[in-house]
C-alpha cells in the first residue's frame, strides 16, 4: 500500500470516530425532530483533506453511528447518504476554487445538508410545512460547522502535508 493510501485511511477512521463524538457526545435537543451538534465542523474539515471516496464514507458512517447511538435510527440511512453527499459536493468544490474561496464550498455542502434534511422529514411526516421549523436549528448547525472548520482547516492541512507522520 502507498504511504498516501495509508494516511487516507489513518484519517478516514479518525474521522469516523471524531465525526461520531462530536455528533453523540456535544448535542442539543433542537425544534423539530433532530439535534443540533458539533459534528458538522468534523464533517467540512475531513472532506477538505481526505479523498471522495474516503471523504463520502466517514461523513456517512460518523454521523450515521451518531444517529444509531443516540436513539435516532429512522435518521441513520438518510443521515449517511445526506452527510456523506456533503462531503462529496465540499471536497469537488474545493478542488475548483482557490483556497480563499472555500468558504463557499462548505456553505454549499451544508445548503445541500439543511435541503436534505427538510425533504426527508416531509416525506417522513408527509407534511412540507412542519419540517420548515427544522430549517433554521440545521441553518445554525451548519454555521457552527463552518466556523470550526475554517478555524481548524490551516492545522489539519499543516498536519496532512507532514514529512513525518
Amino acid at each position: 500500500m502507498k504511504q498516501q493510501q495509508i494516511k487516507q485511511m489513518i484519517f478516514g477512521a479518525l474521522g469516523i470516530a471524531l465525526i461520531f463524538l462530536s455528533t453523540f457526545y456535544f448535542k442539543i435537543p433542537s425544534v423539530g425532530q433532530g439535534y443540533l451538534h458539533l459534528g458538522d465542523g468534523f464533517v467540512l474539515l475531513f472532506a477538505s483533506v481526505l479523498s471522495p471516496t474516503i471523504s463520502f464514507l466517514c461523513a456517512g458512517f460518523g454521523s450515521a453511528f451518531a444517529d444509531i447511538a443516540g436513539g435516532y435510527t429512522i435518521y441513520a440511512v438518510p443521515t449517511f447518504f445526506i452527510k456523506g453527499l456533503e462531503a462529496i459536493i465540499i471536497i469537488y468544490m474545493l478542488r475548483k476554487l482557490p483556497m480563499k474561496y472555500y468558504i463557499f464550498a462548505y456553505i454549499l455542502g451544508s445548503i445541500w445538508m439543511v435541503l436534505g434534511y427538510y425533504v426527508f422529514d416531509a416525506l417522513l411526516t408527509n407534511n412540507w410545512i412542519a419540517p420548515l421549523a427544522g430549517i433554521f436549528g440545521n441553518c445554525m448547525q451548519a454555521l457552527v460547522g463552518i466556523l470550526i472548520v475554517l478555524c481548524l482547516t490551516p492545522v489539519i492541512m499543516k498536519i496532512n502535508q507532514s514529512k513525518q507522520f
